[in-house]
């Protein structure tokens, strides 16, 4: 198929498709005669994964890695990577929960009166003594 018809299949421009073709990880046929790329179906499956991995905020230069790394047959380690990855974004999303709830709180506070958010009005709360 060609580089429009991909791009439709997967609902994403052809420059994407172009750009992945320029980092690496994307290196489809080029027909001799006309010089247009031709994509197969094992093309379309990796640049789904490359669009998946992306989307989970993976680094181009990773997303090569793991894309031979799984072509190499080594799921172990891309399973290893991928935890890692998630560990660190599970670690993100904690700390922006906490920060949601700290925003909460303080926000809950202004309703008590103006003086909520001062020094005095937080004492009790920390305790601190004014």
């Amino acid at each position: 198929m060609k580089i429009s018809e991909l791009a439709g299949r997967l609902n994403i421009s052809p420059r994407a498709i172009r750009y992945y073709e320029e980092k690496g990880p994307l290196s489809p046929r080029k027909d001799n005669g006309d010089g247009y790329r031709s994509f197969t179906g094992e093309d379309a499956w990796r640049l789904q994964t490359i669009l998946a991995l992306r989307e989970a905020g993976i680094p181009v230069a990773d997303v090569l890695k793991v894309l031979e790394q799984t072509e190499r047959g080594n799921a172990g380690e891309v399973r290893d990577y991928l935890e890692m990855q998630r560990s660190a974004l599970f670690a993100q999303w904690m700390e922006m929960r906490q920060t949601l709830l700290l925003l909460e709180d303080m926000i809950g506070l202004t309703e008590e009166g103006p003086d909520a958010l001062t020094p005095a009005g937080m004492s009790w709360r920390s305790g601190l003594s004014g």
